[in-house]
């Protein structure tokens, strides 16, 4: 037999619909929500949002990806936003992204970010931004899903199917 709990907003969640969950390699779960990102660790909720730290833009939290050295990336209708030790870094279209607007993200082996936006594609390592468009070989500037395999291979959604290995696309 199973047992099973439900939380809701009275029991500590900002709002009860989720968008994303994700559950981190340290023992809690992340959770995206329309009100913020919230961190469970079974017992209590800790909630995310501009009015817990005033530089997080945006409220609405879409996806999330989980770095090697398990801080988080996820991103709301502003943003992009890195998470690490309480303390955070956002990412626009002034730090270099193609768009602001981030549909999916992933983690490469070398612990970079992809994150596939409205205007193209961005990598992200040490906090640099490099960004990949139709001039560089994606097939479409609007992209979508993203995958990385465990060899490296980054495969990219946008009007088909890029792969980008090797360091090009093919």
């Amino acid at each position: 037999q199973y047992a099973h709990r439900i939380w809701r907003q009275e029991d500590g969640l900002p709002a009860n619909g989720l968008y994303s969950v994700l559950p981190s390699r340290s023992g809690h779960l992340w959770a995206g929500t329309k009100d913020g990102l919230v961190r469970f660790d079974g017992h209590q909720f800790e909630v995310i949002s501009p009015r817990t730290h005033r530089q997080m833009q945006g409220s609405f939290v879409g996806y999330l990806s989980e770095a090697p050295d398990l801080s988080l990336w996820f991103n709301t209708t502003k943003a992009l936003h890195h998470f690490h030790d309480g303390k955070m870094r956002v990412y626009t279209e002034k730090d270099g992204l193609p768009s602001a607007i981030v549909v999916r993200h992933a983690i490469d082996r070398e612990g970079a970010l992809w994150a596939s936006t409205a205007r193209g594609l961005a990598r992200i390592q040490n906090g640099k931004v490099q960004q990949f468009r139709r001039r560089d070989g994606l097939v479409a500037e609007r992209t979508g899903a993203i995958l990385v395999e465990p060899d490296g291979t980054v495969w990219i959604g946008a009007r088909g199917l890029t792969r980008f290995r090797a360091a090009r696309f093919q």
